[in-house]
């Protein structure tokens, strides 16, 4: 049988008869194109909502800054970090980690990070950054060639002139295709195992390997990805159930339509 296109295997996979028809087919080149295709294509439109709520925070920082911060200023020069109108120590914490800023010279960066096991702390002469209790990494100033002064206008100044929306887009768009694609492609190996053993050991469907098993886990995986981000904050389990009834559908057709 003629492998399907890319669309047509979309409107295909949604009916129960779909692994019949895929059991009919030569080669496996369509079926990685069908996922990949729609891995994509998935990940794109779920980065496009996410970058109209990164537009709406940004334009927040913005005037929430403008507003609200004080006029601070950063400066690195001669391998020593100065502040100004920023209060010190700057101490802010977030579960188990911890971000400090001292830049008094009255510790040193380890000294503010002793009793935490994660955390940066910045000082005038170093900043380091500590992992858990046995790795970190440590950055002297001194190291650094040239200097720096970073300001509240210079903060507002890139952040108004500069495609931030779009950057944090893209790297959402990259981080998305990355965590789905290996996420589906290692979680797909048991669901294959449980739809062979169905299928082959259960069924006795004929020509029904492992590898088909997989290719149709793979497949089954983007009707159940677009129902599940519509339905799955509503219904617990929601993937779960949504790919069992995927794969049911399809088993009780092959099984009562031999």
């Amino acid at each position: 049988m003629k492998q399907l296109s890319v669309f047509s295997r979309f409107v295909a996979v949604w009916k129960p008869s779909f692994l019949k028809s895929f059991l009919k087919e030569k080669g496996v080149a369509g079926v990685w194109k069908f996922w990949f295709f729609w891995t994509v294509a998935l990940a794109l439109i779920a980065t496009i909502f996410l970058s109209f709520a990164m537009k709406s925070a940004v334009e927040e920082v913005i005037v929430e800054m403008t507003e609200k911060a004080p006029e601070f200023e950063i400066t690195l020069q001669d391998g020593v970090l100065s502040t100004k109108n920023i209060p010190e120590p700057l101490i802010y914490e977030d579960g188990e980690e911890v971000f400090i800023l001292d830049t008094s010279g009255a510790f040193s960066a380890a000294e503010l990070l002793k009793g935490y096991d994660k955390g940066v702390a910045i000082t005038d002469q170093e900043a380091l950054s500590k992992k858990n209790q046995f790795r970190s990494d440590l950055i002297p100033f001194s190291e650094i060639e040239g200097g720096f002064s970073l300001s509240k206008e210079d903060v507002l100044h890139f952040m108004n002139t500069q495609p931030i929306v779009l950057f944090l887009s893209v790297f959402a768009f990259c981080f998305l295709v990355f965590v789905a694609s290996f996420f589906s492609l290692l979680s797909a190996l048991w669901w294959a195992f449980l739809v062979w053993l169905v299928g082959d050991v259960m069924l006795k469907i004929k020509g029904f390997t492992f590898s088909r098993a997989y290719l149709l886990v793979l497949q089954l995986y983007i009707p159940v990805m677009i129902i599940d981000n519509i339905v799955g904050m509503m219904i617990p389990f929601a993937s779960t159930l949504l790919f069992t009834l995927f794969a049911g559908m399809n088993f009780w057709d092959i099984k009562n339509n031999k």
